[in-house]
């Protein structure tokens, strides 16, 4: 399968409804940053696994919550050790990254391993990230539908810095995530702990 019919398939599975043509609008930012960042940086990566990665990155939110809660126990028996499996229950913010991963896996097995580490962690983030889970969590955080607080900042520093961009992302989504007492994932705090070299007090 070629890049463009795996990109005419996503987009068509995307149209079953108006919040996933939104969704696909997004995704389509993604693409075009994680392109644009690759350039700027010289990262290296093949073009090809930059624009899969992003395309497939949110393949989970194809389904809603209570769609994904029927894929829970599968999710759980697949799961890493360290991807803390006993807490996916209440952790419903990064059912659509591990569950679409898996997916992914299932229904496009030539996707690599690499692009597949990178779609189910780009919520979470985890200590030791390639360079294209670094570049997939980054361009989605600052794809151009975006409209947070200080995304400018955020847009512009990943263009000077790729990796102070990304620690200061992660920085500023605990503070987001603190300030309103919602679930930290303990693969967030990992990933803190591992890139800022600061323990993350509870």
């Amino acid at each position: 399968m070629t890049y463009q019919e795996l990109y005419t398939e996503i987009k068509t599975k995307f149209s079953r409804n108006s919040h996933t043509l939104e969704r696909f609008a997004h995704i389509e930012g993604v693409i075009r940053r994680a392109v644009r960042l690759n350039e700027i940086h010289q990262l290296g990566l093949p073009e090809e696994d930059v624009k899969i990665a992003s395309l497939l990155h949110d393949y989970g939110k194809l389904f809603s919550n209570n769609e994904l809660s029927l894929f829970l126990d599968v999710a759980v028996e697949q799961a890493l050790p360290g991807d803390y499996p006993e807490l996916f229950a209440q952790a419903k913010t990064i059912w659509h990254s591990f569950i679409g991963a898996m997916w992914v896996k299932r229904d496009y097995p030539f996707v690599s391993d690499e692009i597949i580490d990178a779609i189910k962690y780009h919520t979470t983030g985890k200590p030791n990230m390639t360079t294209l889970g670094i570049l997939l969590s980054v361009s989605d955080a600052t794809e151009e539908t975006r409209t947070y607080e200080n995304i400018d900042y955020f847009r512009a520093l990943t263009e000077q810095d790729l990796m102070q961009g990304f620690k200061e992302i992660l920085i500023d989504t605990i503070r987001v995530v603190k300030a309103r007492q919602l679930f930290l994932h303990p693969l967030t705090k990992d990933a803190y702990e591992f890139y800022v070299k600061e323990k993350l007090n509870d």
